[in-house]
């Protein structure tokens, strides 16, 4: 209440304050009769077009009608969301970066690398496509008491540029292939060293960053005991999800449903090469079947983290830890079933 008091003060006096308005739909789920749906398409009205606040406006207007159940509208609202900065998606560069992935990490390249890197068990990596359940699937495990929920990290992608320090002639994925034992095994203690900054008791600590997918055969020649869940989720619900969130500044190929799913595709393609050249490490994690059965999947996603079963676990809910993703009201709340089949 003293939030919504605070918000609705500065909107008072700005009333074309974009962020306030998102922050104050944030808040809760908005029904019939709420002033704030007279008010941010008044603000809409008013804005200027393209700008960053016409966009944060218009996501803002696409969740209250998509909370007032007007999908239609809503839709409207996020599409225009989209148009207020240029596409600068390019599926045909997306596609040669993840096939050139693919291609470096091989089986043969792995198969040559088997036993490289270090022995720590800490690490455990959480990837998936945004929206897909990576957020509930840390909070999960970050209830158990042996595991510190790192949340998202930079500390992998910081490596894999860094790779160039040490093979000077090329750049992720290429370079890869001239780094040495002692070079993976060197990079491995650098991440440990970075995540010991922040925790140093627990046994387990995980690293959700969705796009790590991309960089699972660098960590597989990092650590000889890798981790990784999968979080997978139906693909139209994933890319709904997606579309209706304002990311699109960091990952362009959230700039259009065309984009959405040509990345989903590549995605899907390169953790399907996982699977196959380091199926081992990876645990899949679908989030419809954690809706549907919360306590067998949890029971199997904490046995893959080879730690004893605690029951505290199904309480993820109450577990008061920082989460500042876009599903942080989610896993404030008991598992749920109505965001399965929205599409």
């Amino acid at each position: 209440d003293e939030a919504r008091e605070l918000l609705l003060k500065i909107i008072k006096y700005t009333p074309q304050h974009a962020f306030a308005w998102a922050a104050l739909a944030k808040l809760s789920k908005i029904k019939p009769g709420d002033p704030i749906i007279d008010g941010i398409v008044e603000a809409i009205a008013k804005a200027k077009e393209p700008s960053a606040q016409m966009r944060v406006l218009c996501y803002t207007a696409g969740k209250v009608f998509d909370d007032l159940g007007e999908y239609d509208r809503a839709f409207e609202y996020f599409s225009r969301a989209k148009k207020q900065d240029p596409h600068t998606f390019n599926s045909e560069r997306a596609t040669e970066y993840f096939k050139s992935i693919a291609e470096v990490f091989n089986a043969n390249f792995l198969a040559a690398r088997a036993g490289w890197g270090v022995p720590s068990e800490r690490p455990i990596f959480i990837v998936g496509m945004p929206r897909s359940g990576t957020t509930l699937s840390e909070q999960i495990l970050a209830s158990h008491p042996d595991v510190y929920g790192g949340g998202e990290l930079e500390f992998v992608g910081q490596l894999t540029t860094s790779i160039r320090d040490y093979v000077p002639s090329g750049r992720y994925p290429a370079a890869a292939v001239g780094l040495s034992r002692e070079t993976a095994a060197s990079f491995a203690f650098r991440y440990l060293r970075k995540i010991g900054a922040i925790d140093q008791l627990s046994a387990r600590f995980t690293d959700k960053v969705p796009h790590n997918f991309l960089s699972l055969g660098f960590l597989r020649i990092m650590f000889q005991n890798l981790r990784v869940v999968h979080c997978i989720r139906n693909p139209a619900d994933t890319i709904l999800s997606c579309f209706q969130h304002d990311f699109a500044q960091t990952h362009d190929y959230n700039q259009s449903l065309e984009g959405l799913t040509a990345y989903y595709v590549l995605y899907r393609e390169l953790m399907e090469h996982w699977d196959q050249v380091a199926g081992d490490c990876i645990h899949a994690l679908h989030y419809e079947k954690m809706v549907e059965n919360q306590e067998h999947q949890s029971r199997a996603l904490i046995s893959f983290a080879g730690l004893p079963w605690d029951q505290g676990v199904l309480a993820f809910a109450e577990n008061g830890r920082r989460v500042s993703t876009p599903s942080s009201w989610q896993v404030r709340n008991p598992l749920y079933s109505s965001s399965s089949g929205r599409w």
